[in-house]
């Protein structure tokens, strides 16, 4: 049996829908090491001489692709000479690719605060621009490069931190005039937002919640920011809008839960998006347009890593996945599959949908075809989700929970009393009924109980026996003579 397993789940669902076995493509394999594209026997001697880095220990971590090159940032141990490469997207040669250092081995010197020095987050975007986050060294502040790739890959631009180490992942977010990069800094109580238009960055204050990995809903009305905590299972949820409008603290939303904690999340054009977590040798995925439910979607069998997996899509309709096994061969895999949707910075492709499905709220990936976008649901995308938890509401638009008749609260969960009903005297038990308090009685609560025997009396409050004229004694009983 192949060590690599795929599982097909509901039509729609993946971000390369419906994957087969078959769909899954080897790109290239390294059996027990990578090498780096030395510039000389004399550079490669050097390197282990004057520091105790091994081969062995090269890890890939965050991968991006532009039609030509995939973009790898390394982890390792013992020197590594250069934390982030490229290779090419395909090879006429039988070998499998050494890593070329990027842009070039001269910015990878350690302690050299004008290179990079420990790359981390990748992303590439719409202008083929390649963002890079850097987190620095402990005498070099932390960074975010981008590279022009259609320009022999010139810096476009550099932004330095007032801080060093930490970041972790990035994601994109474009304005009609403006791009956003969200950045999660692990350990640390805040979200980093960086605006190329202005080149400054602020902190978003997340009060008693620091978060690892992060994915962008794409572009609608109501697009979201999902982050994953450290070691944890949690998935919060916050508004752009919120981080827009530069506001300096937000409260993300719990909003699910994966079965394990999850290191990496990636969004296609469609909403679908898909978590890799720590020591597991699977993935699983999530379609943000319906309420939470985790979809297994690839497996790797017998792999054996703490951070098996990385992967990226871009504008070919592939995903890249690299799978990464530390006691068994091939130790590194680059893996294509495809054809599917592109990443959340692309707008899902548009072909002849099924007749009926909503101009607006749906898409198709083929002909005859009819996906909602996040918030819809239906079989022709027109209807609105309600609210996460909406018991007896309705929705007019995404999110939204408008209370039936004789409910209210913020999910439509508790009883609306009847307005007669006296909430001083009973209380709701039930739409229209009122439970009365003891001393209380009628249909509202509003008729005082009179004392047990009381025969012509009234009451105003509960036992008293207020005797009627013409009548005395404790239960108004006996008549006056």
């Amino acid at each position: 049996m192949s060590p690599f397993s795929f599982v097909t789940f509901l039509l729609g669902l993946s971000l390369a829908t419906a994957i087969n076995l078959s769909d899954l493509t080897t790109v290239y394999e390294w059996p027990e090491k990578i090498e780096y594209d030395w510039p000389s026997e004399t550079f490669k001697t050097k390197v282990f001489q004057d520091t105790s880095f091994e081969l062995n220990g090269i890890h890939p971590r965050f991968m991006a692709v532009s039609p030509e090159r995939i973009f790898l940032s390394l982890a390792g141990y013992r020197g590594l000479p250069a934390s982030l490469v490229s290779i090419p997207t395909n090879s006429t040669s039988s070998l499998p690719p050494s890593l070329a250092p990027y842009p070039s081995w001269e910015m990878h010197r350690k302690e050299i605060c004008g290179t990079i020095q420990s790359a981390s987050g990748l992303e590439v975007d719409k202008m083929g621009r390649l963002w890079v986050l850097d987190n620095g060294s402990k005498k070099c502040n932390a960074k975010i490069w981008i590279f022009d790739l259609a320009n022999s890959d010139k810096i476009q631009n550099v932004h330095e931190f007032s801080f060093r180490l930490g970041l972790h992942d990035l994601v994109l977010d474009e304005t009609p005039d403006e791009w956003f990069a969200y950045i999660t800094r692990f350990e640390k109580g805040h979200i980093v937002i960086f605006s190329l238009k202005t080149n400054k960055s602020w902190l978003l204050d997340t009060p008693g919640k620091s978060f690892l990995c992060l994915a962008l809903s794409p572009k609608q009305e109501t697009r979201m920011l999902y982050l994953g905590r450290l070691e944890s299972n949690e998935l919060y949820a916050i508004s752009v809008r919120e981080i827009r409008d530069r506001k300096r603290t937000a409260h993300p939303k719990l909003i699910g839960k994966w079965n394990q904690a999850p290191y990496r999340m990636l969004m296609d054009s469609a909403g679908v998006m898909q978590a890799a977590f720590f020591q597991k040798k699977y993935t699983s995925t999530w379609n943000t347009s319906l309420p939470f439910a985790e979809q297994p979607f690839i497996e790797v069998e017998t792999l054996d890593s703490r951070w098996p997996f990385s992967f990226a899509s871009g504008t070919s309709r592939n995903l890249w996945i690299t799978a990464f096994n530390w006691n068994a061969k091939p130790k590194y895999r680059l893996l294509k599959a495809g054809p599917g949707l592109r990443s959340y910075l692309y707008d899902a492709s548009k072909f002849d949908c099924l007749e009926g499905c909503h101009k607006e709220h749906g898409y198709c990936s083929r002909p005859g075809e009819c996906l909602c976008k996040v918030g819809w649901k239906g079989n022709y995308c027109d209807e609105c989700h309600p609210y996460p938890g909406c018991v007896n509401g309705t929705c007019n638009k995404p999110w939204e929970c408008n209370c039936e008749a004789s409910w209210e609260g913020m999910l439509c969960d508790k009883i609306l009393c009847s307005e007669t009903c006296n909430l001083e005297h009973g209380s709701c038990v039930a739409i229209g009924e009122c439970l009365c308090k003891t001393g209380w009685k009628g249909k509202n609560c509003d008729e005082c109980q009179p004392y047990p025997g009381c025969t012509n009396g009234t009451c105003s409050q509960p036992w008293q026996c207020n005797c009627a004229a013409g009548y005395h004694g404790k239960l108004c009983d006996l008549e006056d003579e």
